[in-house]
């Protein structure tokens, strides 16, 4: 159960602490093995659930005593994600772990920029989510998944003239998909009905100034 594998967790440490000749450092890494498999058998368990702070707390506890192992940072970064959809707390230990997955070679990089970029926008951080997407895309040039979200956010942040040039690189990567011109057609649409009220409002004040 949870309370004896906290106490197990304790005693590990404490015993880690004592052996500072390190005497019995084969029995506390057993120790910590066993510890760090029940866990992730917990995280699996509580995860499927839909118990996803548990689940978070039980991978992260793992991913602790395997600091390097990148599936560990990634279930953790998921749990911890999911969590945060019933309580914002969890989100920092989300956007944390993913940013430190992206430290790594982990094989899925490219979906965890997306993931990360959606986490900054769930937060009200578009400069972030389009930072995040932008190193993704130099690290990922072909990936489709990564520009279109870059051009969703960008537009609905009202960035019509900085995304235009994107739309268009991203139809030189993938010249086939409809969504990406119909973005393009949306982008001039709207920068051309900006221009006329702009215009509009620049002769309205001049009228409104003349004698």
């Amino acid at each position: 159960s949870a309370p004896l594998i906290a106490t197990a967790q304790d005693a590990i440490k404490k015993a880690k602490e004592l052996d500072t000749k390190g005497e019995n450092k084969k029995l506390i890494d057993q120790a910590n093995f066993s510890v760090a498999q029940y866990n992730s058998s917990l995280g699996v368990k509580e995860y499927q659930s839909g118990k996803y702070d548990v689940a978070y707390k039980a991978f992260d506890a793992y991913r602790q005593v395997f600091p390097d192992d990148t599936t560990a940072i990634y279930y953790t970064a998921l749990a911890a994600s999911n969590a945060g959809n019933t309580d914002p707390k969890y989100y920092p230990f989300a956007i944390l772990n993913y940013k430190t997955l992206l430290t790594t070679k982990y094989s899925a990089n490219a979906k965890v920029f997306k993931y990360l970029a959606i986490l900054y926008v769930v937060n009200k951080d578009t400069a972030n989510a389009l930072k995040t997407l932008g190193e993704g895309i130099v690290k990922y040039p072909a990936n489709s998944d990564l520009r279109e979200l870059e051009i969703r956010i960008g537009l609905q942040a009202g960035k019509e003239n900085e995304i235009l040039g994107k739309i268009q690189a991203a139809i030189t990567n993938d010249p086939k998909n409809k969504l990406l011109y119909y973005y393009e057609g949306l982008t001039y649409s709207r920068i051309a009905d900006a221009t006329d009220t702009k215009s509009a409002k620049t002769k309205d004040d001049a009228t409104k100034t003349s004698l």
